[in-house]
């Protein structure tokens, strides 16, 4: 045995030498909190919770000159840097602070906003700053906390109205269906459903509070980002918001500035489950809402007295019973339509290689049995 070894395990069985904190792998279950109701939570339900990957996009994904509106009001909210973090996380860890989680905000004594959470004995406190610098958000914007009726944030907010500017259908009760919203409004759900308050299911469709985000984003309105996301994490922990734990690897960068021991523990780094590529934007678009989750009454109007706007041109019924022959694009509308027979030819590409993929794999699967059988011709 080395002479540093040697030293290093008299200091670990001398008494009089201070010892380094255990890890938490390391350490009971039962040291991990300081009270027995917080035991008793980890223990019946968040250390069952499914932790969700967190996503991110992909480089080259979403070019700038392809979606320019998009990236436009992206980069107003500064969100740019946050939707290609490769988050990774300890999943011992975040279940622990998932489990100790708490807000304090006392508007009406001034107190500052801090979001906590309890470990081994030990408090820790984050404000809206640093809570902006460890997860690369800005620290300014109106706050609000979310929720299915989040009405009220902003006063000249209209749910009627916003479902007829984004272009939206209703569903069913809470949801509405985003098969006719544009291109870069249907890529901000898209991110907000998958990154930002990621949920891991009705993705095709839009909730009650992505109403009130998305028409926040479109009309340049700043959130405070930092304030939304805390209060969804508490509302993962308290199990109100869903079955799952989300927005894990935001733990990691106040772990870090705790700091706390990371050194040996088990972490989850980013693989090909978590990154959003070309691929999931095509299908996206394909696929714009699962018809299992529409309702009979697509369409019609569910926020209010006023009917459903139809913002889609209608076509014009003429009464020459002559056919036409050719059909005059305007100029400004011939690169859209181009895009768009490409993308359809391309769409009817992928359909075709797949039907004939499926095809080809039930004609090697056929067995006509001829070689099984030995058939004697004297006998007939």
């Amino acid at each position: 045995m080395s002479r540093v070894k040697q030293a290093d395990k008299r200091a670990r069985t001398d008494p009089n030498v201070p010892q380094p904190p255990l890890r938490l792998s390391q350490t009971p279950v039962e040291w991990w909190f300081a009270e027995d109701d917080e035991k008793n939570a980890f223990d019946e339900r968040l250390s069952r919770m499914e932790i969700l990957l967190p996503k991110y996009i992909g480089d080259g994904v979403l070019p700038d000159a392809k979606y320019p509106e998009f990236w436009r009001l992206i980069n107003i909210q500064g969100l740019r840097p946050f939707l290609y973090t490769r988050g990774r996380y300890y999943p011992h860890f975040v279940v622990a602070a998932f489990t100790t989680i708490f807000i304090r905000e006392d508007e009406d004594e001034g107190e500052e906003f801090v979001l906590g959470f309890r470990l081994g004995g030990c408090e820790y406190k984050f404000t809206l700053a640093a809570l902006a610098i460890a997860w690369g958000l800005k620290d300014e914007g109106d706050t609000f906390k979310g929720g299915n009726y989040p009405l009220g944030t902003w006063n000249e907010f209209s749910k009627a109205t916003t479902v007829r500017e984004l272009r939206l259908e209703y569903a069913a009760p809470g949801k509405y269906a985003v098969s006719r919203m544009s291109t870069d409004h249907r890529l901000l759900l898209y991110v907000l459903s998958y990154v930002l308050l990621p949920r891991k299911s009705n993705h095709g469709t839009a909730t009650e509070e992505d109403l009130l985000i998305l028409w926040a984003i479109v009309n340049e309105k700043q959130i405070q980002w930092p304030y939304l996301m805390a209060h969804r994490m508490l509302r993962y922990s308290q199990g109100k918001a869903t079955s799952f734990l989300g927005l894990a690897h935001l733990w990691t960068g106040l772990f870090e500035i705790a700091p706390l021991d990371l050194s040996h523990e088990e972490v989850v780094n980013p693989g090909p489950a978590n990154i959003i590529t070309s691929k999931n934007i095509n299908q996206m678009r394909r696929n714009p809402v699962d018809q299992a989750d529409v309702a009979e009454g697509v369409g019609e109007e569910a926020t209010g007295d006023m009917p459903m706007l139809d913002t889609q041109p209608q076509p014009t019924v003429g009464t020459s019973s002559q056919v036409p022959t050719e059909i005059e694009v305007p100029s400004q509308e011939q690169s859209e339509v181009i895009e768009f027979m490409q993308k359809g030819f391309e769409d009817m590409l992928m359909m075709m290689s797949e039907g004939f993929t499926r095809l080809s794999e039930r004609i090697d699967s056929l067995d006509t049995h001829m070689t099984s059988q030995d058939v004697d011709i004297r006998s007939l």
